[in-house]
């Protein structure tokens, strides 16, 4: 059961729709919220160049200080306002909770917070792009043990939810959490298979109905068959039936795969308009 969830909150373009979504799922789950501010050390790392055309290291270390104090003067009135907004929104819902501002890596400090929660919540990024190695999303998708949600802007109520199945043991986890957040919103669920195998793609339909049966859950079962793209393919289907939330396995391939093939995880996560929930 959702009993506590960490919502990371900034201010992305997704800031108003992350924190209006985690108050959403709290009201209904009852959990406790955890809110967390992290002040970015990455944007206090101002490169130490050498002084150039005849300044002195002396005004060289003075302009950097200044920076310095600058970037933490605006980490400081940034995480207070955000606070406050969280504070005041979650005490007028009734809803439990605590606010804490960090310093330090985004991923590492979510990661290791992430360990006393039940789910993570972040927002979508103003530039989401797994181009980066060092991706921040990329990290606290790989590196934390719990379910995470990706939050973009702009998008609908969780009326449906779309599972993306595929027999792995991260999708059997996606599709046990998207279960349960289901049933708290009395969301219709669509069960999704890829494959060009047909006989697999039954199997796995039933193996998913099998496990909804218990929730008296009858699911709308697509199955995408031929030599589609996985990620291409659960778009596609989320454009023709507009969900709230997908629900998916994360990086199911090895990293060797992913560069030679590409991702299913990173294709939903640039393409869908909607929550993604991930599982690992």
């Amino acid at each position: 059961m959702l009993k506590s969830i960490l919502i990371s909150l900034d201010s992305s373009v997704s800031h108003k729709e992350t924190i209006d979504f985690t108050v959403n799922l709290a009201e209904h789950t009852r959990a406790y919220v955890r809110g967390l501010y992290i002040e970015d050390i990455r944007h206090l790392m101002v490169p130490q160049t050498v002084a150039v055309g005849g300044s002195s290291s002396g005004d060289s270390e003075e302009y950097f200080n200044q920076v310095e104090t600058k970037i933490q003067s605006e980490f400081k009135k940034e995480g207070n306002a955000i606070k406050k907004e969280f504070l005041e929104l979650l005490g007028r819902k009734g809803i439990s909770n605590i606010f804490e501002i960090e310093r330090g890596r985004v991923d590492t400090i979510i990661i290791q917070k992430s360990r006393t929660v039940d789910l993570v919540v972040v927002g979508k990024r103003d530039s989401f792009s797994f181009k980066e190695q060092d991706s921040v999303t990329e990290s606290i998708i790989r590196g934390t043990v719990r379910p995470v949600i990706i939050i973009p802007p702009e998008h609908s109520t969780v009326e449906r939810i779309l599972v993306a199945y595929d027999g792995s043991d991260s999708s059997v986890r996606a599709l046990s959490v998207a279960t349960e957040i289901g049933s708290l919103l009395n969301s219709k669920l669509v069960l999704i298979t890829v494959s060009d195998d047909p006989s697999y793609t039954d199997k796995l339909q039933t193996e998913a109905k099998e496990f909804l049966s218990s929730y008296n859950i009858e699911p709308l079962c697509i199955e995408v068959l031929g030599n589609h793209d996985a990620g291409e393919g659960i778009i596609e289907q989320l454009n023709n039936f507009p969900s709230g939330i997908i629900a998916m396995g994360a990086f199911g391939q090895n990293r060797l795969k992913e560069m030679m093939f590409g991702s299913t995880t990173k294709t939903v996560l640039s393409k869908a308009n909607c929550p993604v929930l991930l599982c690992r």
